[in-house]
């Protein structure tokens, strides 16, 4: 293949990039949790580290705004929308590069479709931080319903007590905040084996009609 000549820098499309951040900067100041959890979530990941989302509030931010450094890092199952991918997902990446930090973010629905893959990943040992984010249900869909019908119907979810659920196959597990994330982050990433942050919170989707969904998506 012929490969494209390197294109010196004229400064043009290097001030078109800043510009199009900036706005994109501005129009995500109306949600600070969910740009927030995905700093939070960068900032404690290596640059080569492997993270797996699964069809979940904060993973449909990420294919839109988490950078990704790295090929081959950034798993996620777009088209299919397939639910519980992201778990077993980073199990499967975890055997094959165990010395790879290696992160699984879920909802807590999505979770318990490979809820017995905590033993798997203890029996063993890969080392896999999973992030539960526990809105009480399907929040995605349950969105959808309060904006289409102004109702919600089959989309809350009686859960398991995820501290014992988690004793229980001898896999540590904590309950953390927006300002503990950061601390929980470094803890799971660290543990040697399986570890769990379960995040309550009840994340919004950005508004496609926004100024940063627009400026995001134009093409120059």
């Amino acid at each position: 293949l012929e490969l494209v000549p390197e294109r010196p820098a004229d400064g043009a499309s290097e001030a078109m990039v800043a510009a199009l951040r900036a706005r994109i900067q501005d129009g995500l100041a109306g949600q600070p949790l969910e740009r927030g959890l995905l700093e939070t979530i960068r900032s404690a990941l290596p640059r080569h580290a492997i993270h797996s989302w699964d069809m979940t509030m904060l993973a449909y931010w990420a294919a839109a705004y988490f950078p990704a450094l790295a090929p081959r890092r950034f798993l996620y199952p777009l088209g299919s929308g397939t639910l519980g991918y992201a778990w077993p997902a980073a199990l499967g990446a975890a055997a094959a590069e165990p010395d790879t930090p290696t992160l699984a973010v879920v909802g807590d629905g999505g979770f318990l479709y490979g809820l017995a893959e905590l033993l798997a990943a203890r029996q063993h040992g890969l080392s896999v931080a999973l992030l539960v984010i526990d809105d009480g249900g399907y929040g995605i869909l349950r969105r959808h319903q309060r904006v289409a019908y102004s109702d919600t119907y089959a989309v809350d979810l009686t859960q398991p007590d995820f501290a014992a659920l988690h004793a229980a196959c001898e896999v540590p597990v904590r309950t953390s905040s927006p300002e503990r994330l950061a601390e929980d982050l470094d803890w799971a990433l660290a543990t040697q084996g399986p570890a769990t942050i379960v995040l309550p919170a009840e994340l919004e989707m950005f508004d496609a009609a926004s100024a940063w969904s627009r400026a995001a998506t134009e093409r120059a």
